[in-house]
């Protein structure tokens, strides 16, 4: 008999996954000579910086600082001299301004050197939740699923709500992407001491982590990990002279169905406690908070280790998986133009489903670069919409994706709202399904950003 696992409610897509790197153990990339430190890469406000050309900066110094409360800092992953403070040419071919930090050759020797010490984790159990969340905000954590909306913003709930969960996002439902699996393999232990602190942070007894059940092995890993801190802390109430508190923390991990978009919001919400999100509503509003397994690896480091986030594991499609350092040139790491050639196929940051295209990869990596995939060029033209429905029975958001996207490529910025453009979460599965090959989701973005822009 087949077991049923959870999912979500409504629409949803199977793609054919196409993970051919999950089995590949994560290769730590060599600390490059240089590095563009983009200064807006996370949700909210752009980063303001903090030195000026000619500084010189060490191995995890802050070099721009947040601006806002929805803002985050960026730090160097390498030592050297500030060149200059100026506009770099992103992946997606746009300009954006960076803090180009340049390594002389005894800065890069003592950077090499400095990583092979063993250190010591540092004691956070006595920190208070706001002592924690300042951490969090200070080593410039965001969400490294996608969205890159800084997680100290998260771990803060607003006034007159309160969190009584955190979910944990391990199913990496997009096809290719295989960065969150290996991170899981490799590292169990460390992600769910990034939940418990999380937790403390947030003040939350209860975490469950959602994956999805074409993942046994990272499976496999989590579940130890979270059985021996469940009896650890079983252990720590029995013996109340070591615990400052009653209350039985617990984490819990979930086989979800595998399908596609699983790992968003407010269909994980949905899939693991049956609530569902309002429009317009954030997951706050049932009590949730959803963060990326790679995000709490991050809390890990940066709490544990005092370490900021200067790298993150990047899949490069069919070659493998790298913890590369944010700011290094993507046509540098190991894969290199020999994986990828932009000539001969279309390069898409990210994944094939919700990611974009590339302009060039001599660009920087980011903190919400998650992998670069090959795809098959466009070899038709679109044609009319059949009004066949298709894209609407996938949506998982229940919308009418073509009259959204009509209403987005004619600039019927109100219309599109009123039929709820901005509850589109951008999955693409509109656009997966279209018999026509059209490109619905393109013109839903184009109607959000025409909505945001006139602030309708």
């Amino acid at each position: 008999m087949t077991m049923k696992f959870p999912s979500f409610k409504i629409g949803g897509i199977h793609p054919p996954q196409e993970k051919t790197t999950p089995a590949d153990k994560i290769i730590h990339v060599e600390l490059p000579r240089r590095v563009s430190l983009l200064l807006k890469q996370h949700g909210g406000a752009e980063a303001a910086p903090i030195v000026a050309k000619g500084d010189h900066v060490d191995r995890w110094q802050k070099v721009a600082e947040a601006t806002g409360f929805i803002s985050a800092p960026v730090h160097t992953p390498i030592s050297g001299i500030v060149k200059e403070i100026a506009p770099v040419t992103t992946l997606q071919g746009r300009q954006a301004t960076a803090i180009t930090v340049e390594a002389s050759d005894a800065d890069h020797l003592a950077d090499e050197a400095s990583r092979l010490e063993q250190r010591q984790p540092y004691d956070y159990s006595r920190l208070a939740p706001a002592d924690i969340v300042g951490t969090v905000a200070d080593a410039g954590i965001v969400g490294l699923g996608g969205a890159t909306f800084p997680t100290a913003v998260k771990l803060s709930p607003p006034p007159n709500t309160k969190a009584e969960l955190l979910i944990i996002d391990a199913c990496e439902c997009e096809p290719r992407l295989t960065c969150d699996d290996v991170l899981m393999r490799a590292y169990p232990e460390q992600i769910v001491e990034g939940i418990e602190i999380m937790m403390r942070a947030a003040g939350v007894d209860n975490a469950i982590i959602g994956i999805e059940n074409n993942k046994p092995e990272a499976y496999a890993a989590l579940k130890h990990a979270c059985d021996d801190f469940n009896m650890r802390k079983a252990a720590e109430i029995r013996n109340k002279a070591n615990t400052e508190s009653n209350h039985l923390a617990r984490i819990t991990i979930t086989r979800l169905q595998a399908r596609y978009p699983q790992g968003c919001e407010k269909q994980l919400i949905y899939a693991l406690t049956g609530c569902e999100v309002p429009s317009g509503a954030l997951p706050i509003s049932v009590g949730a908070i959803v963060q990326n397994v790679g995000t709490a690896y991050a809390v890990y480091r940066a709490v544990a280790m005092r370490e900021p986030l200067t790298e993150r594991v990047v899949t490069i499609a069919g070659a493998g998986n790298y913890m590369a350092p944010i700011g290094m040139r993507v046509s540098d790491l190991p894969a290199g133009e020999g994986a990828i050639c932009a000539e001969k196929a279309d390069v898409i940051s990210g994944g094939p489903m919700m990611g974009l295209s590339c302009a060039t990869l001599d660009a920087p990596v980011t903190k919400g670069l998650s992998g670069i995939c090959v795809v098959e060029p466009l070899c038709y033209d679109p044609e009319p919409c059949i009004r066949c429905g298709k894209c609407a029975y996938a949506c998982p958001m229940g919308l009418e994706p073509y009259l959204i996207s009509t209403y987005g490529r004619l600039g019927y910025a109100p219309e599109a709202k009123e039929h709820g453009a901005m509850d589109c979460i951008e999955c693409g599965s509109c656009s997966y399904t279209c018999p026509s090959h059209r490109p619905v989701l393109d013109f839903i973005r184009l109607a959000k950003a025409d909505i945001r822009k006139k602030k309708i």
